[in-house]
């Protein structure tokens, strides 16, 4: 395999690459020499013999493996530029191609903004042909890359608004997630909005009152332990759930609970920080939860990066739910993680 990768086509190259790195197999053992020449193969290619389809391909397997040689990523945006910029080029791409590439840029952090530019133009026209996943991947693509693209969002949330009945829990929290964190109007809260003026249908961000609508306790139960994370991130970053009317926090603190103690390996720090950052930024009350999260912490510390540490704690100080005296283990663990780390800290 190794030597005929230098002389692969273009369509079996990809393919190759982009099952190896579907399969978490580009860094495991012998794989690593197939994947290492196939990379060679590739960096030795002149891209306008690939089609749109080993491109888009190629491109997720290079972000799903964890990244790529320097200057791949530029080369791949040029050439997937100039041909999104050619109609009939634009055309060759199929939807989930289009959802791939975006969302391979975004989760390699590579900053491409002609590239997202010409990507918003052609997936805003072509949206009726995104399935939910594809819609909901590339606004999480978006806002991940930092890239504005209102029109682009502003098309996603027409299209999205009346059928997230049908939307599985993944679709919701991404789609949640994006447009918190670009700030979109659909679902942010204006100035000095409160919960209690949005239940009574003043200032209500339609996304949100949206989304807020599909947490009943059964549909929560389904979701996953990152997109419960995601949730409550959004609902937190949007300033929405103050005063009475804690519905959405409630219900997802329940569902966290209950997913730690099915799988807490699902776990991971950021997700947990951002857990307890909405809960405490939005002073919504949960002691049960926090006590979950600080248990889970005292015995996983090494997950945790110094700012998710710095967030934890900050959180715990603000609700008061884990007090030094009733959780020493937890503070004794933090103490021995975070004196390392102190430097990295900014003020």
């Amino acid at each position: 395999s190794m030597i005929a990768a230098g002389r692969m086509p273009p369509r079996v190259l990809s393919n190759i690459m982009h099952a190896m790195a579907a399969a978490d197999l580009s860094g495991a053992g012998p794989y690593r020499q197939v994947w290492t020449a196939c990379t060679a193969a590739f960096l030795k290619a002149d891209l306008s013999e690939y089609s749109a389809h080993s491109i888009s391909n190629i491109t997720w397997a290079f972000a799903r493996a964890g990244g790529a040689p320097g200057g791949v990523f530029a080369a791949l945006a040029l050439a997937i530029t100039s041909r999104l910029r050619d109609a009939g080029g634009a055309r060759e791409f199929t939807p989930q191609g289009l959802g791939n590439i975006a969302w391979a840029f975004a989760a390699a952090g590579h900053w491409a903004p002609p590239l997202f530019d010409a990507l918003a133009e052609v997936v805003t026209d072509r949206l009726p042909e995104l399935n939910e996943q594809e819609l909901t991947n590339v606004a999480w693509s978006f806002a991940t890359s930092g890239c504005p693209a209102p029109r682009l969002l502003d098309a996603i949330f027409a299209r999205a608004i009346g059928s997230l009945d049908s939307y599985s829990p993944q679709g919701i929290a991404n789609l949640s997630w994006a447009f918190a964190k670009v700030g979109h109007p659909a679902w942010t809260v204006e100035p000095n909005g409160t919960y209690p003026a949005i239940l009574a249908g003043q200032c209500a961000p339609p996304l949100l009152m949206a989304v807020r609508a599909q947490l009943d306790p059964r549909k929560a139960a389904s979701f996953k332990l990152v997109e419960l994370s995601a949730l409550a991130w959004a609902f937190g970053i949007a300033g929405a759930c103050q005063g009475e009317g804690a519905e959405p926090f409630a219900t997802l603190g329940e569902g966290v609970v209950q997913r730690l103690a099915a799988d807490p390996r699902s776990a991971d720090g950021h997700g947990i920080a951002n857990l307890s950052w909405a809960f405490a930024v939005s002073r919504r009350d949960h002691p049960q939860l926090m006590a979950k999260l600080a248990n889970f912490a005292t015995v996983n510390m090494s997950i945790f990066s110094p700012r998710d540490l710095s967030n934890l704690v900050w959180s715990f100080s603000c609700l008061g739910h884990v007090p030094a005296a009733d959780f020493p283990a937890f503070y004794t663990a933090l103490l021995h993680s975070a004196l390392p780390v102190l430097d990295q800290l900014n003020p």
